[in-house]
């Protein structure tokens, strides 16, 4: 294990164990598999917005691909208070394991920081699976495999989605009235 690593969590999920795995420094995740090419293709209006995202995070995201498929689905499916949602919901998982890495273990409210992550993960991983619903069956299988298994590596990337899933959310806060839409 890398010396900076560290076990700061293991939070009981959906039945099995999640093991979060992080760094010293707040936000910072161990390294991630790359991403392999998309299953599907984006359209032009998708790529814009993950321009616009690259630019916001000043070039941070990770799964940025994922992401993309993400607003294809809710935009062809007309999903997109459900992908709204999803990212709410990552930007709490996300600000809640920073707050719950800089507490410690130990850290007064840690206990319940603890429950409100793995319900916000496990409320996650259900909008997850509700926007794949109608995905092709290649995309349906690499989300499932890269974010749904039950493994510690599985997590890892889940964490890393939610951390750009929440970049996304900062832009439909600065962009209330705007809903990504597809090309056709």
């Amino acid at each position: 294990m890398d010396p900076i690593q560290k076990f700061q969590d293991v939070v009981c999920a959906s039945g099995f164990f999640y093991i979060v795995a992080v760094t010293q420094s707040y936000g910072q995740f161990k390294h991630f598999s790359p991403q392999r090419n998309s299953t599907m293709q984006l359209s032009k209006s998708t790529m814009e917005l993950l321009a616009s995202l690259d630019l916001l995070s000043q070039y941070k995201l990770t799964r940025r691909n994922d992401l993309g498929i993400l607003i294809e689905l809710s935009a062809a499916n007309k999903q997109h208070e459900a992908l709204e949602k999803l990212s709410f919901l990552a930007k709490f998982a996300s600000k809640t394991l920073g707050i719950m890495t800089r507490i410690g273990n130990d850290g007064d409210g840690y206990d319940k920081l603890s429950r409100e992550f793995t319900e916000a993960i496990d409320r996650a991983t259900a909008l997850l699976r509700a926007l794949l619903q109608d995905a092709p069956a290649a995309t349906r299988q690499q989300f499932s495999f890269t974010y749904l298994s039950m493994t510690p590596d599985s997590l890892q990337h889940l964490l890393a989605l939610c951390y750009d899933l929440s970049w996304y959310k900062n832009w439909l806060i600065d962009h209330p009235d705007q809903h990504p839409h597809t090309d056709g």
